[in-house]
């Protein structure tokens, strides 16, 4: 049976393209095998728009495709017509896509976790039909400087400036020195903006980035009343990422048990973790062949599937914007794009 924890974190984001890949990559390792998708009624996406070539969307039905990218447009702050002319009226030309800049600077650590990512992303997205105008690689965890590998990016600025860092203090310091010198593109940073520390660190150079994971804490009722148990606990605000991820994958694993009758026989525990689903405070969590089913990238049903959430940074306050039901926010313009 596969941890959440050991699940490789594959977030995504820019623009439309970003919540895109923030669905075909569930966050999870090349060897997962998805749930099986729900056999279509009527014309599947693909079929009837031939820009659609995302393998996980393009099989939908044209109803969930266009719902699917009415969720996307409103997380946004978008609306249909700005990418579609004509959108909202019957001149409304679906298949036309208004040329917006798809291209992406990928700043990369040597680390196998690191570069794993920074690979699938780069793969990932030049499917998506974008560019990746520079692929930099750095010493993980040990950057003292960001400036040179900011350059890449402020030679010829791109949609999306996409690192792997998952050093808190490390993104701290990168967020500190791209807000004193902005460049036009969103920010994506890995993993350490979900520690409690980046924040102390990085202060208001924090608003607007983003950030994801597959096994975060959603903002409803039960997580806010583990949240108050945690703090009253140990005297301090829980992660956005280890504290519940691994507090849920104990009680999935302690029901798996109770549910095999024996916690030795690894086998039958595993095999019991198939037959249960646990509604935690990261979603809901179910195996299929042996490994963990994502929300929505392996499922469109949050009660079916731990939740990836997508998160930006707003007041120094971290605010879910994707996906619908789990967002507590909207997305917004970062601050250094603001006019």
């Amino acid at each position: 049976m596969k941890t959440w924890s050991k699940r490789v974190i594959l977030p995504a984001t820019g623009i439309a393209a970003g919540w895109l890949i923030a669905i075909t990559l569930p966050g999870h390792a090349a060897a997962q095998t998805p749930a099986p998708a729900a056999a279509a009624k009527g014309p599947a996406a693909g079929e009837a728009f031939k820009n659609v070539t995302t393998a996980s969307l393009k099989t939908l039905t044209v109803s969930d495709f266009l719902g699917a990218m009415g969720v996307m447009a409103a997380a946004l702050g978008y609306d249909c017509a700005d990418c579609h002319p004509g959108a909202g009226s019957d001149k409304v030309d679906w298949v036309f896509d208004t040329p917006k800049k798809k291209t992406a600077v990928v700043l990369g650590g040597d680390d196998p976790y690191d570069a794993w990512i920074a690979q699938n992303f780069a793969e990932k997205i030049k499917e998506l039909g974008w560019t990746v105008t520079a692929k930099e690689s750095f010493a993980a965890s040990k950057v003292a400087d960001w400036g040179p590998l900011l350059s890449k990016a402020r030679q010829d600025p791109p949609g999306i400036l996409f690192t792997t860092d998952y050093s808190p203090a490390g993104n701290a310091s990168m967020a500190k020195q791209f807000a004193a010198n902005p460049i036009p593109t969103l920010l994506y940073q890995q993993y350490g903006p979900s520690v409690p520390e980046y924040m102390n660190l990085a202060g208001n150079a924090a608003n607007g980035i983003i950030w994801a994971t597959v096994l975060g804490r959603i903002p409803d009722q039960l997580t806010k009343d583990w949240m108050a148990k945690y703090k009253a606990k140990f005297g301090a605000e829980p992660g956005w990422a280890n504290a519940p991820g691994n507090y849920d994958t104990t009680w999935f694993w302690a029901k798996s048990v109770a549910l095999a009758g024996t916690a030795t026989d690894y086998k039958r525990v595993a095999q019991a973790s198939e037959r249960l689903i646990h509604r935690g405070i990261t979603g809901s969590l179910r195996m299929v062949n042996h490994a963990g089913v994502a929300f929505p990238g392996e499922t469109n049903d949050p009660s079916l599937g731990q939740a990836h959430i997508i998160v930006q940074i707003q007041n120094k306050e971290h605010r879910v914007v994707s996906p619908v039901p789990w967002s507590d926010g909207e997305f917004q313009q970062p601050p250094w794009l603001k006019g």
